[in-house]
């Protein structure tokens, strides 16, 4: 199985979504729990979105999510 590294740059391009999901959770806390318990349908669909985007094979990105729903929530979160 090829390893692919994506950087930063691809990463950081769901920035804003975040910062707009940040925000909500600060207008609105008791949202956090659903996004919480929706986490891994979100994440599953955001794999199937990275790998139309970037051309890759759906397998090489990770079947579950590889970080907690917090750190996909800390808007300066970057992973190794």
């Amino acid at each position: 199985m090829a390893v692919y590294n994506f950087g930063a740059s691809g990463w950081s391009k769901t920035g804003p979504e975040g910062h707009r999901i940040a925000k909500a959770f600060r207008d609105s806390p008791s949202l956090r729990p659903c996004f919480v318990s929706i986490y891994a349908d979100c994440y599953a669909t955001a794999r199937q979105k990275a790998s139309v985007e970037t051309g890759l094979p759906l397998e090489i990105f990770p079947q579950e999510a590889p970080f907690p729903p917090e750190a996909a929530l800390d808007t300066g979160f970057l992973p190794d």
